[in-house]
């Protein structure tokens, strides 16, 4: 089965930057389709990337996570199918790619539940991809400069040229049938439909499968912080053609004063993270502290 990732054929890169502001203006100057009834969400998403040939894959359709998917064999909640039903299913990766997620997601929200509190299993995928668990969920964001940061706050690929994409996150929906060219809150039914097939081992989704742009709920904390959205690339969707998406380059040789630019300007470790390890951070940082290796 096709890997279920963002694509735009004829995307070309549109220019090279070196300075924050330049990413900005070319951010505000992409074009915006309109509808009669937009309100009050930017229509417009991006997502900043530290080395600028990765694609937009989430994380259980990743190099590390399929190549622990194509041994792993557990159905319906760790009962391990016999060699006879392995040979009827085929191989299929993408049932065993589910099956590994499913697993995983279980073990770490009957581990650590207790410290995340969530009020839904859909509260529970989000929160779960939140804290850095390999989900359907591709994180975005409509602020530009969180996107930017993004590219340029990873050390370990300081030597790398990064990318900001943007995306009308909409565009690759079909336009005159469910779910539309609409972004959808977590708890439309296309959205729990996908997420319940993870969380509640629902057999097959009932609905047709889409990578469906998710507004979660704002509630303070990081997601707050990062204004951030999310794609579902969910069980059964496919490679997918959005002919909007559009990226800059970001100079690798720019990528520090790119860095102190931003924290001029409010966006720094611990105003996009929001927790005292990154706070902590940024105060050794800007005081010349950087931590000894012990």
């Amino acid at each position: 089965m096709p890997i279920a990732e963002l694509d735009n054929p004829a995307m070309v890169t549109d220019a090279t930057f070196t300075k924050a502001h330049e990413v900005l203006e070319w951010a505000s100057g992409l074009p915006v389709r309109r509808k009669e009834f937009d309100g009050y969400f930017p229509k417009l998403w991006f997502r900043g990337h530290p080395v600028f040939s990765w694609k937009l894959t989430p994380g259980v359709y990743r190099d590390k996570f399929t190549e622990r998917a194509e041994g792993f064999w557990c159905e319906q909640k760790y009962y391990e199918l016999a060699d006879s039903r392995k040979l009827e299913l085929g191989g299929d990766l993408e049932r065993r790619r589910l099956n590994l997620e499913r697993t995983i997601i279980h073990d770490f929200l009957q581990v650590g539940g207790h410290l995340l509190e969530p009020q839904s299993a859909i509260e529970a995928y989000f929160l779960a991809q939140h804290f850095g668990m390999p989900t359907r969920l591709l994180d975005w964001s409509t602020n530009p400069l969180v996107a930017l940061f993004m590219a340029v706050a990873d050390d370990k690929h300081s030597k790398q040229n990064g990318a900001v994409i943007a995306i009308d996150p909409t565009a690759h929906l079909p336009e005159h049938e469910q779910p539309f060219r609409a972004v959808l809150a977590p708890d439309h039914p296309f959205a729990k439909d996908a997420i319940e097939v993870v969380m509640a081992w629902k057999k097959e989704p009932e609905n047709a499968a889409h990578i469906l742009p998710i507004r979660p709920n704002i509630r303070s904390g990081r997601i707050e912080r990062q204004a951030s959205c999310f794609t579902l690339h969910s069980y059964g969707s496919k490679l997918t053609k959005n002919e909007t998406l559009r990226r800059c380059l970001i100079d690798a040789n720019a990528k520090k004063e790119i860095r102190a630019a931003l924290s001029g300007l409010s966006i720094n470790q611990f105003t996009v993270y929001n927790t005292l390890d990154r706070l902590s951070c940024e105060f050794r940082s800007s005081w010349g502290l950087e931590s000894d290796p012990k």
